[in-house]
């Protein structure tokens, strides 16, 4: 009786130990690397969106584009409000040389705390070396409403006057004009910007409105005042030699 009971209890700790072992080999494979952890953990937890996500980086950074894109769109549909999954569409469209989409999506970033500071220092370099170097209106505009959208608005007045100031040159009055506009309203302080008023107006052939404009920066005491007033000078000199052959 004692000898049976004694082989049963041996038998059970013995199942019960193969059971044991069975399970860590299980869990020791799942750990063994970081797709079979994250497929382990999407079978566990398909409705998360967070498993997901990490699911799409593995296959980006392996460069399985189209399997990423997969666990992007799961992990929004799970969780619309999971702002971090707008950088991973970002970095998609980037590694697909989709500069459109990729802008798109990183200036959705900016929105989200968690991936805002990334977002920008990769616009900053998509813009920089993409676009600024082939003097693109367009492309002045759209940063300095960047700019804008993350309250840096001194630096989005600088953008928004380069914006107007090539298209200007490039007779798009219409761009120029709008652009100003929304560089005068981002730092409407700043002299150097009325003289730019000035010129448009000259550009335009409305030449009271450039002089009167002139005058208001020789009485403006905002930002860049010193320079702005030496030009209006020099321009209002110009601007009567023109009235006067006129």
């Amino acid at each position: 009786g004692h000898a049976g009971a004694r082989a049963v209890v041996l038998l059970l700790l013995m199942l019960y130990l193969t059971w044991l072992a069975h399970r860590t080999w299980e869990r020791t494979e799942d750990w063994r690397s970081d797709e079979t952890l994250f497929k382990a953990g999407v079978q566990v937890c398909p409705t998360s969106a967070k498993m997901q996500r990490q699911m799409a980086v593995l296959y980006q950074n392996r460069g399985e584009h189209d399997q990423a894109l997969k666990h992007i769109r799961e992990s929004k549909r799970i969780d619309p409000d999971y702002c971090e999954v707008d950088l991973d569409l970002a970095y998609h469209y980037f590694h697909l040389n989709d500069v459109g989409r990729c802008t798109k999506y990183f200036r959705k970033s900016l929105q989200c705390p968690f991936t805002a500071d990334k977002a920008f220092v990769n616009l900053q370099e998509i813009f920089s070396k993409l676009y600024f170097p082939t003097q693109n209106v367009s492309a002045y505009e759209e940063f300095g409403d960047i700019l804008t959208e993350i309250g840096l608005n001194s630096e989005a007045a600088i953008h928004y006057r380069e914006a107007a100031v090539l298209a200007m040159k490039g007779d798009q009055l219409a761009t120029s004009t709008r652009a100003l506009r929304k560089a005068q309203r981002a730092a409407p302080t700043r002299c150097d910007l009325l003289w730019w008023r000035g010129q448009l107006f000259e550009k335009k052939r409305k030449y009271q409105a450039a002089a009167e404009t002139y005058h208001e920066v020789l009485e403006c005491s905002g930002e860049e005042s010193e320079n702005a007033q030496n030009v209006a000078r020099q321009s209002l000199v110009l601007l009567q030699n023109v009235l006067y052959e006129a």
